[in-house]
């Protein structure tokens, strides 16, 4: 179970560390080819979206490594699926593609597997 959850947050910190950063240090203006919603958020709004994916992808794996940090993995992925599920809204709603939604519910579901997990009976 344990090893479990280790792969399932590096799998989720990786994913949204690629997304903040993208968000973060492309901006708005370059990703509006690839993502259409982007055209609706000025520039600080999307840049706070890629400060919060960023900033949490850490939130998931800094316990790992330091000690003492164990509820910080559970807030982080509590975080992000505020995030994940608003996000997955606006992309349902600019696009209606199906794939959108099948990707958001599965990242849905390994943070809720690791809120799960994290504050289970499953300490770090």
């Amino acid at each position: 179970m344990e090893l479990a959850l280790l792969y399932t947050e590096m799998v989720m910190a990786l994913f949204f560390f690629v997304a903040g950063g993208s968000k973060l240090f492309w901006g708005r203006e370059a990703l509006i080819a690839i993502n259409p919603y982007a055209a609706e958020f000025s520039d600080t709004g999307f840049r706070w979206f890629g400060i919060g994916e960023f900033a949490a992808s850490f939130g998931l794996v800094l316990p790992i490594f330091v000690g003492g940090l164990e509820l910080l993995a559970p807030i982080s992925a509590a975080v992000l699926v505020v995030l994940q599920g608003s996000a997955g809204l606006l992309h349902w709603r600019a696009t209606k593609n199906r794939a959108y939604l099948i990707f958001t519910l599965l990242l849905l579901a390994g943070l809720m597997f690791i809120i799960w997990g994290r504050l289970g009976s499953y300490p770090l």
